[in-house]
């Protein structure tokens, strides 16, 4: 029998979602949430029920973030996008 889930873990729960991840992202993913599915069907409800599952989303966000900062390519279409926001900047002050 699948358990309850309230609105307040669904509201959470749904940004486990990996599927629209490209693989590198989802694979980094995919682990926390099936830790929150874990956590959804087998903690009490509660609010430290759902500050677990928050918790858990911050986590996966900090990974699915170490991972794109890995990227190189990522990493210099930042700089790249950094450096003509600073000709721009010292554009309009010149005008």
């Amino acid at each position: 029998m699948l358990k309850h889930i309230t609105p307040n873990d669904a509201n959470v729960l749904i940004n486990f979602r990996y599927s629209h991840l490209p693989p590198h992202l989802a694979a980094a993913s995919k682990p926390f949430c099936e830790a929150a599915i874990d956590v959804a069907v087998t903690a009490p409800d509660g609010p430290e029920k759902t500050q677990a599952l928050r918790k858990l989303l911050e986590a996966k966000d900090c990974a699915v973030r170490a991972v794109v900062n890995a990227d190189k390519d990522a990493m210099a279409e930042c700089q790249a996008m950094i450096e003509e926001r600073y000709k721009w900047d010292e554009f309009a002050k010149n005008c």
